[in-house]
């Protein structure tokens, strides 16, 4: 049976490769920042809207129609967008500074600097307080107004003037006509000036322009209220609190701080009907100002000549996002703030106009995160993919958690996440929200990592979200699978306290696995090369693989599975000529995943063999599994084998940046991919490549000082003064023979070992593995490299500035999470061993 798989999650298929991008085509990016702004606007249907220039900017774009942000609150949501990363890995979930954890991690904008660009802001990209310098690293910065991010532009930040402000503290405002007064008006000036500025550069540049409305209070000039008539709007429909909802999700919907923090609602409460008409008035009114701004701000852009291309105007050669940080409750659920996980605060505009994109007025439904961002403008802009610190001392290792959107711009059937995620932190209770193309699924974890309650709303059943279904058992096998896909998405890798606790069972009271068939399966007969074909869609999920269940007569011992264990959410088989009946079912085998959405791969030279193994970034929980790779697009001259080994001998045409896409299959079928990038650099000197075992391997154990676990099979490794049951492995190296060194990495098969782990070198070289324990064990120092071993796998650190002449060279390993964990001695076959690249 010949059978076509469609993965429900396809990781982005670089549409522009450096290949065929000189230097001079890399294009500017524009960055429109705004602030709670809901999907009130022209492209997402609502029917009161005015706004012109959004509905011109979506007609020659892409509209992602649903995004949404990592946590629905300023600090937090612009955060995750410019570091890639999730609240829990910068810590930023709330308003303390960005750079407190990760003081090295590089920013979208910086990113963009640090190749090449200029950059240059004004107004809030950035929210002001989780930027500046650092006075406390858990509370607020103080100069973030002034100086934003210092490292992220390369021209300073521009600060524009407040504008007009009312006296006392209104909820709305309508008094000033003119609009030059308004606050968002002096960005928009300062925002063309920096245009002005940047044309008369020698670089393609990153601007970011940030609009504050309509962020409470809604003050906007007279004209814009003019727009509407009240009368046309009504508060919301439904203000009551789902049925059936916890009361993580009744607390968080019953938070009405924000908008009481306002006059007349400080001291009179929640408002009246006529009160919220005028309040909903504001937002819309404010909203229609902010696209007034817009257009303006994109009219001077078509003015202006592009600084590299003096012969084009910047709308030729400028990429332009529209993005709002996230959403804002206008009164449904009774709610007047953000603050939640339901989707009238994760869900936010996100617009993506490339100039090079044929298509236009694209309108794909499939879910998108804030953090998708990062990686889709550094694709765009042909720049390789950087990675995050893993924490302060060490700058690297740490994967962007977003996938890119490119592949999405073209194309409105195209997918790269299954769910988007957000997070966030109340009553007690953490709330994870995983909102797929239909379902919102939310888990509301403690601080003991135990999930307290689970929550279900079905928007094509009940999209104003009136009934938390869960507990239907209709619902079990899209629960079940919704639960373990949020873990799987490689977006939620960070997302460090959910991954520390337990999806839904595989079995018992709520699902039994081959028996929990998915509602919603569709069935489209074609006639595809001329033979009568049928085409099966279910709302599938990452990390789940399904049986398709077919029948001749319905009868119940009928039913058989052909195939199963496949992943994705749709599948093409052919007919026969007998009648069939279908269903599809959760399979018992778990697909295989890449860890991360983009693979950093080393650099190639050009007339040079080229090596990379991608076996090391596969996860897959099927021990004995057997696990084939290949090449779905990319260079001509890169080729992927079965084993995972990338290879390939690239020529002087070649040198630049490129992204390629790959695919890793099971035994069942079921699949994952993932996209690959590498730089193809200029060749250097000839080098040799020196290779030498461990002379001795051992470690020392804290609960048993006098033990000398030399000649044992595994390498034992516990944090390091976390308890006492701290494990240290010690490595020794005998180096002779070597030239200058280039490069130097450490390997290590790890037995179970998954937590990060340091590498420090260790001065003393005088140990034998016969005799160290830990009373004499000798003391480590400098911390050398860092990596984060996959169980069963070889794991290679870069210790190059460990080494850089012949001699005996000792290194002590330091696990980081407090958890025993083994490595695999030269006793067990799998001997630690470094390998040198130098010039003779």
């Amino acid at each position: 049976m010949q059978l076509k798989l469609v993965p429900i999650s396809l990781l982005t298929l670089c549409s522009l490769t450096n290949a065929h991008l000189a230097a001079e085509d890399q294009p500017n990016v524009l960055f429109i920042a705004i602030d709670d702004l809901v999907t009130t606007i022209g492209p997402y249907d609502d029917p009161h809207a005015i706004t012109p220039a959004m509905d011109s900017l979506a007609s020659q774009g892409t509209t992602f129609r649903n995004h949404h942000c990592q946590w629905p609150v300023c600090g937090p949501s612009r955060a995750a967008l410019t570091t890639g990363l999730l609240p829990e890995e910068t810590g930023v979930m709330g308003f303390r500074p960005i750079r407190a954890i990760l003081p090295d991690v590089i920013t979208l904008p910086q990113h963009f600097r640090n190749n090449g660009y200029e950059t240059a802001a004004t107004g809030k990209f950035h929210d002001p307080r989780t930027v500046g310098n650092i006075v406390d690293p858990n509370s607020q910065t103080t100069d973030g107004r002034n100086i934003d991010d210092p490292a992220s532009w390369s021209i300073p930040y521009v600060r524009a003037d407040a504008g007009y402000s009312p006296s006392g503290k209104p909820a709305v405002d309508d008094s000033l006509a003119d609009e030059t007064q308004h606050g968002d008006y002096k960005i928009l000036d300062e925002g063309k000036a920096l245009l002005d500025i940047l044309e008369g550069g020698t670089k393609p540049f990153f601007l970011a322009v940030g609009f504050k409305k309509p962020h409470l209070p809604f003050i906007a000039p007279a004209a814009d209220w003019a727009l509407y008539d009240r009368n046309q709007f009504s508060p919301a429909p439904l203000q009551d609190l789902p049925f059936n909802s916890s009361s993580y999700v009744d607390a968080t919907l019953g938070d009405n701080d924000e908008l009481l923090g306002y006059e007349p609602y400080d001291v009179t409460g929640l408002p009246t009907d006529e009160q919220q008409k005028e309040l909903i008035h504001g937002y819309y009114a404010c909203v229609s100002f902010i696209d007034s701004l817009v257009g303006n701000l994109l009219a001077h852009l078509a003015t202006k000549s592009d600084p590299l291309d003096p012969a084009k105007n910047m709308s030729e050669t400028t990429i332009i996002v529209l993005w709002g940080d996230h959403g804002f409750h206008l009164g449904d659920h009774g709610k007047w703030a953000k603050h939640t996980v339901m989707e009238r605060a994760t869900a936010a505009p996100l617009i993506i106009y490339d100039p090079r994109n044929p298509a236009g007025g694209v309108m794909n439904f499939h879910p998108a995160n804030s953090i998708d961002i990062y990686p889709t403008l550094v694709e765009l802009a042909n720049l390789p993919i950087p990675e995050q610190p893993l924490n302060d001392t060490i700058t690297t290792g740490r994967p962007l958690r977003g996938s890119s959107l490119a592949s999405m711009l073209h194309d409105s059937d195209a997918a790269v996440n299954s769910g988007a995620i957000t997070y966030i932190s109340r009553n007690g209770g953490y709330g994870y929200s995983y909102r797929s193309d239909r379902y919102r699924y939310i888990e509301w974890v403690d601080s003991s990592n135990v999930v307290q309650a689970r929550e279900l709303y079905d928007y094509k059943m009940d999209p104003f979200e009136t009934r938390n279904v869960i507990d239907d058992p209709a619902n079990a096998a899209i629960a079940y699978q919704l639960s373990r896909s949020m873990r799987a998405e490689t977006s939620s890798r960070g997302a460090d306290r959910m991954q520390g606790s337990a999806p839904i069972p595989a079995s018992g009271a709520e699902i039994t696995l081959g028996n929990g068939y998915l509602p919603g399966v569709k069935i489209e007969a074609s006639s595809a090369s001329g033979s009568p074909m049928v085409t099966l869609d279910w709302p599938g999920a990452t990390g789940v693989s399904y049986d398709i269940m077919s029948s001749t007569t319905l009868a119940p011992s009928s039913w058989s599975a052909s195939p199963d264990g496949i992943s994705g959410d749709q599948i093409v088989v052919p007919l026969n000529g007998t009648r069939r009946f279908f269903q599809i079912a959760i399979g018992s085998n778990t697909p295989p995943l890449f860890n991360r959405n983009a693979i950093t791969a080393d650099d190639a030279e050009v007339d040079a063999s080229y090596s990379f193994e991608l076996s090391a970034f596969v996860e897959d929980p099927d021990v004995g599994d057997s696990l084939t790779f290949s090449k779905v697009s990319g260079p001509i001259w890169l080729t992927v084998a079965p084993s995972g080994t990338i290879s390939g001998n690239p020529l002087t045409g070649d040198l630049g940046v490129h992204y390629a896409k790959v695919e890793v299959a099971d035994a069942s079928g079921a699949i994952d991919l993932a996209e690959v990038c590498l730089s193809v650099v200029p060749a250097g000197p000839a080098t040799q490549t020196d290779t030498f075992y461990a002379t001795d391997d051992t470690f020392a154990k804290l609960s048993n000082t006098t033990l000398i676990p030399g000649g044992q099979a595994v390498l034992e490794v516990r944090q390091d003064g976390a308890s006492i049951f701290t494990r240290i492995t010690y490595l020794k190296f005998s180096v002779s023979g070597i030239g200058t060194v280039q490069e130097v990495r450490l390997y290590l098969h790890s037995n179970t070992e998954t937590d990060p782990v340091n590498v420090h070198l260790v001065t003393d070289t005088s140990w034998s593995e016969g005799s160290l324990n830990w009373d004499n064990r000798p003391p480590y120092s400098t911390l050398v490299g860092s990596g984060i071993p996959t169980a069963g796998a070889w794991l290679s650190i870069d210790i190059t500035p460990a080494i850089s002449s012949d001699g005996t060279y000792s290194f002590a390993l330091d696990e980081q999470g407090n958890s025993l964990g083994k490595f695999d001695s030269s006793e067990a076959g799998f001997t630690p061993y470094i390998e040198i690249v130098s010039i003779p």
